[in-house]
């Protein structure tokens, strides 16, 4: 980060998830960053394979493609006070440099806090079913997000929206609006909408956790608007 005013909020929050016309709630371990002599607000993650298998990093590849490449697309629009600051929304997911133990835990290089390392497992599709707990229901989207990890189905491993798509729960994306967060394979294409970030945003409630927390700590310049509102804008 660059600037004096240059601030790092790690956001952890509780928010309900759906996944496959389920809905769970779990903790979202996610780093929101704002920047504002940039004027950038950058959402970032890390992730790896749980098992080490080359064959199945595509995975990762993908996940990684996806979301980097919506960098520049968007622009968080804040209002208040008669004043209008617009902000770039960047994703910086990359790829955890690590090793692998003998007993196959991995051993992350650098100082990553482990909250913010997402675990991405290949498993057959046939065990789908037994995660989700309900027969079949899995197999629409082909993947998986609980609390502690990001299943991929082995039969969608070379796919380039399924691993994306589990992603995208875990930085707090519901499912709506088409796109990547659609519910099923066949729907799933290389599109972010609009509402789907605005509603991520909202309900991670960015606004208070970063705005407001800076001008508590005395960090925010005298020029950002107080009583804030926001929305997320299509560049291109």
């Amino acid at each position: 980060m660059r600037g004096i005013t240059s601030f790092m909020l790690v956001l952890v929050g509780i928010l309900p998830l759906q996944e496959v016309g389920h809905e769970q709630k779990k903790a979202e371990r996610v780093i929101f960053s704002i920047d504002h002599e940039e004027k950038r607000l950058t959402i970032q993650t890390y992730v790896y394979l749980v098992q080490p298998n080359p064959e199945h990093s595509m995975v990762l590849d993908n996940m990684i493609q996806f979301w980097n490449a919506q960098n520049g697309i968007f622009e968080l629009v804040v209002r208040g006070d008669h004043k209008k600051i617009t902000y770039q929304i960047d994703f910086d997911i990359q790829l955890a440099h690590g090793t692998y133990s003998f007993g196959g835990m991995f051993i992350p290089k650098g100082d990553i806090p482990a909250q913010y390392l997402q675990a991405v497992d290949i498993i057959p599709e046939s065990d789908m079913p037994n995660l989700h707990g309900e027969n079949g229901t899995t197999s629409l989207i082909g993947g998986y997000c609980p609390n502690h990890c990001i299943y991929v189905s082995d039969k969608y491993v070379s796919h380039p929206f399924v691993g994306a798509h589990e992603l995208g729960h875990r930085m707090g994306f519901e499912h709506g609006y088409g796109g990547v967060m659609a519910r099923k394979v066949r729907e799933l294409t290389n599109y972010l909408s609009r509402q789907s970030l605005r509603d991520m945003l909202a309900k991670q409630d960015v606004l208070k956790r970063t705005f407001e927390k800076e001008q508590l700590l005395g960090l925010a310049s005298q020029d950002l608007p107080s009583n804030l509102t926001f929305k997320v804008k299509r560049k291109k």
